[in-house]
């Protein structure tokens, strides 16, 4: 059996309707139900909840139990292999290091753009943020702006012409 149980944030909805000592005989069944893995006898209205909670506790419990065996399964096969393993260099890390580096300058040497006869980088040719905010200022009036005219038009409705 578990040490612990897991509450789940939904099921203060579900023990809403009850009062505080059906709450807590509720719970306290829970508690019992996880240590001994008996089914207290329950009398009031907490009695119908119970079934739900031991559920999510017996698939909490297969859940645990499932973990457990994979990795004493795989403590069987030795676990994880140490990240620097018995008869390599300790300079692979140093190596692909480097290889960063020059995927890094690689980078910002192609990041570079021909805009109009002068070369900006990559960083250079990001908008600014008071560009942004221009921006988002533009469209803001522009949504506005589209408001107002969805409005007019839905308070002055074409004039349909009568058929014949």
């Amino acid at each position: 059996m578990l040490s612990y149980i897991k509450i789940f944030l939904d099921c203060l909805e579900t023990i809403e309707p009850l009062d505080d000592g059906e709450r807590g005989r509720l719970f306290t069944a829970l508690l019992q139900y996880a240590q001994t893995g008996q089914i207290p006898a329950l009398q009031g209205n907490e009695r119908f909840l119970f079934p739900v909670l031991r559920a999510q506790l017996d698939r909490d419990a297969q859940s645990y139990q499932r973990v457990c065996q994979a990795n004493r399964e795989n403590g069987r096969l030795g676990g994880r292999p140490p990240r620097n393993p018995v008869g390599f260099p300790q300079t692979q890390d140093k190596d692909k290091e480097q290889e960063k580096e020059k995927g890094k300058e690689k980078e910002r040497s192609s990041g570079r753009t021909f805009t109009g006869g002068k070369r900006r980088s990559r960083r250079e040719s990001q908008a600014s943020p008071q560009q942004i905010r221009r921006d988002m200022e533009a469209m803001d009036a522009f949504l506005q702006q589209t408001r107002r005219e969805m409005a007019q038009q839905a308070s002055h409705p074409p004039a349909s012409n009568p058929r014949p």
